[in-house]
């Protein structure tokens, strides 16, 4: 498998964030802002 076809190449909503998650990681961005990915 590509792993190109594994990615968007775009910015999605996704579910509400006030749900617990799994299997995330979180980054401190420069501006104050928190990245999210995973879970």
């Amino acid at each position: 498998m590509n792993t190109s076809q594994c990615f968007h190449l775009e910015w999605i909503d996704i579910g509400n964030m006030s749900q617990s998650r799994e299997l995330f990681a979180s980054t401190l961005l420069a501006n104050g802002s928190v990245l999210v990915t995973g879970g």
